[in-house]
């Protein structure tokens, strides 16, 4: 069951923005005159002086713009400059690898406050996106950028003006930039029908199946199984797509659960190698160490 909504965010933005810039910076964030935290919305501006940004299972919906530079999304997901992607509510995310230069917009948003007022629509389930497993991130050509940057912007000075009816009008450029993220996903698939399509698909799937199994299903061979293809030909599939072979999308997978569990749940480091169905915690210590160079205690305890 996904927490409080509202509360969430809150804990989102005092990870973060405290993080960031202290106590003060957090407390003078949550004061803002225009803030509309107590309706579940706010929007955040990440940096590459983040070290890293992240939160499991949230309870709020989140639309990344990245607006200069790049970073990495969940081990494998590039979000480059003028990209955008959606991360449903229930997803865990982690962005990472942030070039010098990188610069993004988060708008976070609880179910609740898209489907207020003049929010509510029959079309809202169809513009919130829910696919199990992976996270796109797709390209806006300079028309569609320059349009959602200024969506971006006018819900920027709604939350600097605090003036009357100003959650209808931010929910009204939210319900823009979702139209938009729609439309440009739409334009990706359509434009993908037209390409040699199937190592592509059958990889697409591949990364849906290991986010429903990893922690049941190692390896290689048991996902070509249930693709109904060798295990060559998975790999040469994954890299086609991802530059990677299959067991390293695998392993992935696997460290980004074992790092959001090391610094976001209580459990002691016994408990996730067996949430994670490793044999022995030696086990798990081994795998985690091989990829990050560090024991899992010792990055735990990382400041």
């Amino acid at each position: 069951m996904m927490r409080n909504a509202q509360n969430d965010i809150r804990e989102f933005l005092k990870a973060h923005v405290k993080l960031r810039g202290g106590s003060s910076q957090y407390e003078k964030y949550l004061a803002r005159p225009g803030s509309l935290l107590a309706e579940g919305f706010t929007v955040v501006e990440v940096g590459a002086d983040f070290e890293k940004v992240s939160q499991v299972d949230p309870a709020f919906h989140t639309i990344a713009l990245c607006i200069s530079g790049s970073a990495v999304i969940n081990g494998g997901t590039s979000l480059p400059a003028r990209h955008m992607t959606f991360i449903p509510a229930g997803r865990s995310f982690v962005f990472t690898d942030f070039t010098r230069d990188f610069r993004a917009d988060l708008l976070l948003f609880t179910p609740q406050f898209i489907r207020k007022g003049l929010a509510v629509n029959e079309a809202m389930d169809d513009l919130l996106p829910a696919e199990e497993g992976l996270l796109h991130c797709y390209p806006l050509f300079p028309e569609a950028y320059a349009d959602v940057s200024a969506k971006f912007a006018g819900i920027s000075r709604e939350l600097e003006w605090a003036a009357p009816f100003q959650p209808e009008m931010v929910r009204l450029y939210l319900m823009q930039i979702l139209y938009s993220f729609n439309r440009v996903c739409e334009t990706c698939l359509l434009q993908a029908k037209y390409k040699d399509s199937r190592k592509y698909s059958l990889a697409h799937e591949f990364r849906k199946l290991v986010n429903q199994h990893f922690r049941e299903v190692r390896s290689v061979a048991e996902y070509a199984s249930m693709l109904h293809i060798t295990p060559k030909y998975l790999s040469e599939c994954t890299q086609a797509r991802y530059r990677y072979p299959a067991i390293k999308l695998i392993h992935q997978r696997l460290l980004l659960e074992s790092e959001l569990l090391l610094l976001y749940s209580s459990m002691s480091i016994k408990e996730i190698a067996h949430v994670l169905r490793f044999d022995t915690t030696a086990h798990f210590a081994r795998f985690f160490r091989s990829y990050k160079g560090i024991a899992p205690a010792a990055y735990r305890s990382k400041p």
